[in-house]
């Protein structure tokens, strides 16, 4: 295709904003936690709720860019997202902030596939790697320079800005879109069908686990007393955590079965997991994430309330 390189290009610009507020917030943490009078246990919500939000929405993303168009939908994920950066930057409390880092995350999640399909199609198959590592490169370095940025930002103006820098990048991301990717194609008659069951599944087996591992840490009110004003964890004894785990185990058992023997057209082909390469290749990036945005989620904490002078 003509312009491909463009395309993949195009495709990143969209792409960066989302993988880059996966740390850039990391930074902010504290200084937002005191700006908003909050906890920790419910400022980790800001981060927690943006992940679980693109989870949800990257099962989706891939239909409805089938469905509606993937340059439509590439270019409402980024209106959706940057909209959604903007109302971060002014929210005025700690649960405003929690719920627009959602529509952020809706946005980022319609974002993902989509933009990865765009950057694949616009190649032939057989130099499908050169648009791998278009747009491989700079996601696999956002995160890295998120915090850096989020640091910057932070000390120089304040926590609103690691929001409102999304502003002009979306903007460009947008124009750029609208006038360098291809129209969109009519959708296929052998297109798949919504997998709203599966879909239902996996998201609410996903949420149900996170929130149990979340809870784990969240303060019991009912220990909170003028003797232990701060309160006692609910910790791992805590029925309502197994409870949550457990139905979310189960949900996810449930959606792997459906999509192995019932399906016709699942949200996620989990056969895929049966060939060697992709199994390996998807441990690894797992393992990766599981350690590297646990550590730029930890690691600014500890050093910001516990290291740093007060």
């Amino acid at each position: 295709m003509k312009n491909r390189y463009l395309i993949a290009l195009v495709a990143a610009l969209g792409l960066i904003p989302i993988v880059l507020d996966s740390t850039i917030v990391n930074v902010a943490l504290t200084r937002i936690r005191e700006a908003l009078h909050s906890d920790v246990n419910t400022a980790q919500w800001i981060i927690s709720s943006y992940f679980l939000a693109n989870a949800a929405t990257v099962v989706v993303g891939g239909y409805l860019g089938n469905r509606f168009g993937r340059k439509r939908l590439f270019v409402a994920g980024i209106a959706l997202f940057t909209l959604g950066s903007v109302l971060c930057g002014i929210a005025p409390s700690i649960g405003w902030l929690i719920a627009l880092r959602i529509v952020q995350g809706i946005g980022g999640g319609l974002i993902l596939p989509i933009g990865a399909a765009i950057a694949f199609e616009a190649f032939p198959q057989n130099e499908r790697a050169r648009a791998s590592a278009l747009i491989g490169v700079p996601i696999l370095l956002a995160p890295i320079f998120g915090p850096i940025l989020g640091g910057y930002l932070t000390d120089t103006f304040d926590w609103h800005s690691i929001f409102f820098v999304n502003l002009p990048v979306g903007i460009i991301a947008m124009a750029a879109a609208i006038f360098v990717l291809p129209a969109d194609q009519p959708e296929r008659a052998d297109a798949p069908r919504f997998d709203i069951l599966g879909i239902t599944l996996s998201t609410l087996g996903v949420i149900s686990i996170i929130y149990s591992i979340n809870l784990v840490t969240q303060t019991n009110p009912a220990t909170v007393t003028a003797t232990n004003p701060a309160g006692d964890l609910y910790g791992f004894g805590y029925w309502l955590v197994w409870v949550l785990f457990g139905a979310g185990l189960v949900l996810l058992g449930m959606f792997a079965c459906y999509s192995l023997r019932i399906s016709r057209d699942p949200a996620l082909d989990l056969r895929q997991f049966g060939r060697r390469n992709y199994l390996v290749a998807s441990l690894i990036s797992w393992t990766a994430s599981l350690t590297s945005l646990g550590l730029l989620l930890l690691f600014p904490l500890y050093l910001e309330s516990v290291r740093m002078p007060h």
